[in-house]
């Protein structure tokens, strides 16, 4: 049974993605009407999305990219479902739809998927719908009834933070027991994005830390409504709860942010937007009609609007070029987080 409390507008959608019975299937809450589309078996489904992700790498051209890319839309996005998207009267069809996904299907793309399948469907819309991607309906129904006013803009920044030295408990040591290397660019980065006359404020070095982080996220004098991490991310498969960004350690602190930690967190006057400029950041590990555990699902919980993170291993200085050109189109048209 589908919990539908999350209330929708006329002109939104809900797409669930969800495993049952050995199989997948889609279905989607328009208009009151529940439309349920299978979309195959769990093998098939892992087989196609696993073969797709492993295609889809940056740099370089990857020979079987197109023809994984092809077998995963005729899996996941069969005509069944895309077709309320394609009706030619622009007010019978979704304008916005929120997908909630689980098992393998929470490693997609959704929003690049649907366009691409929409255009290989052969639709001739001059508009495709705007496509956000939930944790869960539980989540969605938390951020409906938590909705910060935006402030101007004003971003808080973290990177490049210092590895090399900290107290007893090493970042690189004390956790995870590996060596985490320098994100040089990630300086540069935030060094790019912020802006003084914004009101903006960049944390770098040994000041990105954790103790400094929370000073200023919570800070009700001074709140932002973009918070911009660019650090070092791990998924941790065994305890997703203890999934974290690694920050500059100090005698106080070990320097990592986990999942658990943040669930504690209460946002009241922002930020809105969080940026998660660090390595698999979009990933978590599933967690049974609540998508997966990880941070992009933490951050919403604690009152953030918005997150963006990666699904993939992305280079250092790739990372940089994007976000620098993501906060730089954000300001120039004035898009509210």
């Amino acid at each position: 049974r589908i919990d539908r409390r999350p209330a929708l507008k006329k002109d939104e959608a809900m797409l669930y993605l969800v495993g049952t019975g050995g199989r997948y299937v889609a279905v989607l809450d328009w208009r009151g009407r529940l439309q349920l589309v299978e979309l195959g078996s769990r093998d098939a489904v892992h087989e196609r999305v696993t073969a797709a992700r492993d295609s889809w790498v940056i740099g370089g051209e990857n020979e079987e990219g197109p023809a994984r890319t092809k077998a995963l839309l005729e899996l996941v996005c069969p005509p069944k479902l895309l077709a309320p998207f394609q009706d030619p009267d622009a007010a019978k069809r979704p304008a916005h739809v929120y997908v909630a996904a689980s098992g393998p299907l929470a490693r997609l793309p959704w929003p690049v998927l649907l366009e691409e399948a929409l255009t290989r469907a052969g639709s001739k819309l001059e508009t495709v719908p705007t496509v956000s991607v939930v944790a869960s309906q539980a989540v969605l129904k938390h951020l409906r009834a938590w909705n910060p006013p935006a402030r101007g803009g004003s971003i808080l920044a973290i990177g490049d933070p210092d590895y090399t030295s900290a107290g007893p408990n090493k970042t690189a040591v004390a956790y995870y027991g590996n060596t985490l290397a320098r994100l040089e660019s990630s300086g540069e980065e935030v060094r790019a994005i912020i802006d003084e006359e914004q009101y903006d404020l960049g944390l770098l070095g040994t000041d990105a830390n954790e103790a400094r982080l929370r000073e200023a996220l919570f800070d009700p004098e001074y709140p932002f409504d973009v918070l911009h991490l660019s650090c070092h991310g791990f998924l941790y498969q065994a305890a997703p709860w203890m999934s974290a960004l690694a920050l500059h350690a100090t005698t106080e602190d070990d320097g990592l942010v986990t999942v658990e930690e943040i669930g504690t967190w209460e946002f009241r006057t922002g930020p809105r937007l969080v940026v998660l400029a660090a390595c698999r950041s979009g990933l978590g590990e599933p967690v049974p009609g609540e998508g997966e555990e990880g941070l992009v699902r933490a951050f919403p919980l604690a009152g953030a609007r918005h997150v963006v993170g990666s699904l993939w291993n992305v280079p250092d200085d790739t990372t940089q070029k994007l976000m620098i050109a993501f906060h730089k189109k954000v300001r120039e048209e004035g898009l509210s987080p």
